[in-house]
């Protein structure tokens, strides 16, 4: 963190600002979490990609583990068949120590299909979208729930399956509009699930949770369309981890998420309200990271405040976009707003630097990306925790649930302050030594 930090005066507007951000953001997951914390004792997560984010996170404090002592074990694109996740599994296991598995998409490996091999192999990860097909679907379903049953058989009780995938699979599936008929969920996956599986591997069933109307309130516990949890899905995760039944630890997810939205969304519409409407566009990745996360209510409610995240130009908005930091800013501002350009929004910059790439912060600190708040991106991040928090994974773009909220309330800390000081915010100055502030335009009357 004292790598990334700027050298603020105390008592200035900027270093106040940062300190709100940094108390706005910490609040933030303590309302999300409201007390929840770690199972006592040991325990394995185990999974795909899910459950490397989810060590990456919990490294950085962002998101508590499920257990106080929790060896996580996986990687992206695992299948539940993988022979070096299940071998370290069994590695680390003792009687008594709980085995939390995250449930992939059951074509994960699915390349399989053109070297059939054992039930356990290495090798193979991911879906290979060209062998998609109802034959190979029903293969792969076949050797993911073979492949359980010898989870279950070396684990026992301590086994405890965690079906997150196919339940945000209903989601999505919701959303797209397919799989669904008269109001019953019929992906083939599931409906074997459902249809015994379920029981003779001695989990949950899920039937209650795939109503239409249920399936439609796990807006928001997602991150990306790889269903990686949001801070509202890990809490859904942990209680299900401690044993709860699905259908409460998917409330107390969906209770942490309206909490975590409802503080966002009222600091956000406090400082829009002595700024004006103001429009993100631009970076497809945080775009789509922070839209799942805000969920279809969340977003609705930001707009009506005066933030757009994307849509057509705001007439009067200050008009913001995304890019890789040291991007030119665009020629003309979209609309009518009364900035001469675009202000930039470098998180590719910032995804470089939680990256720890060499040169990240000398580019982010280039120029007063707030021109005229008499500080940068750099000055207010400094105060969002350890750098790599702010993306949901190393070596990735994609913003973790900080990396949201950081973005949105810096911007507006940082348009509050040229308001206050009654400063036009512009685009980077040439020099950190030259701050470039500029007086706001006179108002006609």
């Amino acid at each position: 963190m004292d790598s990334t930090r700027a050298f603020l005066r105390p008592g200035t507007a900027a270093a106040r600002s940062a300190e709100a951000l940094a108390g706005e953001l910490s609040a933030l997951r303590a309302t999300a979490l409201a007390g929840l914390a770690p199972a006592p004792g040991e325990g394995i997560l185990a999974g795909p990609s899910h459950a490397a984010r989810w060590r990456h996170l919990a490294r950085q404090g962002a998101v508590p583990p499920p257990c106080e002592c929790t060896h996580f074990v996986g990687g992206a694109g695992l299948p539940v068949w993988n022979h070096g996740l299940f071998a370290e599994v069994a590695q680390r296991h003792r009687p008594g120590i709980p085995v939390l598995l995250i449930l992939p998409d059951p074509r994960f490996g699915n390349a399989i299909l053109e070297a059939p091999q054992q039930l356990f192999a290495d090798g193979f990860s991911h879906i290979a979208r060209h062998l998609i097909s109802p034959a190979g679907d029903r293969e792969m379903i076949r050797r993911h729930m073979a492949a359980l049953g010898q989870w279950r058989a070396a684990f026992g009780a301590d086994l405890r399956l965690l079906p997150w995938t196919g339940l945000m699979t209903a989601h999505v599936h919701l959303e797209t509009g397919r799989y669904w008929q008269d109001g019953a969920y019929r992906y083939p996956a599931m409906e074997r699930w459902l249809g015994g599986e379920a029981a003779r591997l001695g989990a949950e069933d899920l039937s209650p949770l795939l109503s239409r109307d249920s399936a439609a309130g796990f807006d928001g516990l997602y991150a990306d369309r790889s269903l990686h949890p949001t801070l509202a899905g890990y809490v859904l995760l942990m209680r299900a981890a401690a044993g709860a039944p699905m259908a409460e630890a998917l409330a107390e997810g969906q209770a942490a998420r309206d909490r975590w939205l409802r503080r966002l969304l009222k600091r956000a519409g406090t400082l829009l309200e002595g700024i004006g409407p103001v429009r993100i566009a631009g970076g497809r990745v945080w775009q789509r990271a922070a839209r799942l996360a805000l969920g279809q209510a969340g977003r609705a409610t930001l707009a009506e405040a005066g933030l757009a995240l994307g849509g057509p130009p705001v007439p009067g908005a200050v008009h913001v976009r995304i890019a890789a930091a040291g991007d030119p800013p665009a020629e003309k501002t979209p609309g009518t707003g009364a900035l001469r350009q675009p202000l930039v929004i470098p998180w590719y910059g910032m995804a470089a630097l939680a990256r720890g790439e060499v040169g990240a912060l000398a580019a982010l600190s280039s120029g007063e990306l707030l021109r005229g708040a008499g500080f940068g991106w750099a000055d207010l991040l400094a105060e969002a925790g350890p750098p790599a928090a702010w993306i949901d994974a190393a070596g990735e773009d994609c913003p973790s649930h900080i990396g949201i909220a950081a973005v949105i309330l810096g911007l507006l800390e940082g348009l509050a302050i040229c308001r206050r000081a009654g400063l036009r915010a512009g685009p980077a100055s040439a020099s950190r030594s030259a701050p470039g502030c500029a007086p706001a335009p006179a108002r006609s009357r």
